[in-house]
Parts: C-alpha cells; sequence; structure tokens
C-alpha cells in the first residue's frame, strides 16, 4: 500500500507526456491534476511496467483525455489491470509501441530516449 508513480513531463510547445499513472486509487487524483493545469490531451503516455501501482490510474487518464501514442515495456501479465489497460488502448484506437533501448521520442523542444529493456520486445498487442 502506499506505492506508485507518476511523472508528468511539459515540453516548451505544450506538449504533454505522463510517465506512469499510480495505483487505480489514484487515477481521479491524476485526472483532477491534469485538469487543474489545463492539460486537454496528452501527446504521449509511457508505461514503465505493468504493474498495478504504475499502470492502474492510467485507465482514468485514458477515459478521461486524448492519448496521441503509449509507449509500453510490453511485458504481459495476467492480471485484469493490464486486461483493461490494453483494451482500453485498442478501444480508442491509440498508436501503441513496445519501448526498447535506443527509441527517440520528439516531445517538442526535446527529445526522450529510451534505455531500457534491450532486445526484441515479446509479443503483446493492444
Amino acid at each position: 500500500m502506499g506505492q506508485g508513480d507518476s511523472v508528468l513531463i511539459q515540453a516548451p510547445y505544450g506538449k504533454f507526456t505522463l510517465i506512469d499513472g499510480g495505483p487505480k486509487t489514484a487515477g481521479p487524483t491524476v485526472v483532477s491534476y491534469l485538469r487543474s493545469i489545463g492539460v486537454k490531451e496528452l501527446a504521449l503516455v509511457i508505461a514503465t511496467h505493468p504493474h498495478e501501482d504504475h499502470i492502474g490510474g492510467l485507465i482514468d487518464v485514458r477515459r478521461e483525455f486524448t492519448v496521441g501514442k503509449v509507449i509500453d515495456s510490453a511485458v504481459a501479465t495476467t492480471t485484469r489491470t493490464q486486461e483493461t489497460y490494453l483494451g482500453l488502448i485498442k478501444q480508442k484506437g491509440i498508436k501503441f509501441v513496445a519501448g526498447r533501448a535506443g527509441m527517440s521520442e520528439d516531445l517538442g523542444g526535446g527529445s526522450l530516449q529510451v534505455l531500457y529493456p534491450k532486445g526484441t520486445p515479446p509479443a503483446v498487442t493492444s
């Protein structure tokens, strides 16, 4: 209890990137915070790994905001949280990319580089 992460990056040209979303119970807080600072859409959402305390809050975020692209670790688990999370990505037609070392993403005024994991992503689809 009490674990979870969520980081928001605001690029100079108004693009927002959200890294993780905390646990399911944090979803309403994350959504409320994003709205309070005027976020209307997220250019990029990154899920570092499929534990509930990192992707649970992203479920509410996906329901409430337009998301341009998801970079995900693409590690398969059999949890209801991951099933719901992936189902929303598919339902909303969000571009899904398995993050791997060496990838770079333009954030609008700067870039983000993926450092890990290395190798070929496992077969996980949204």
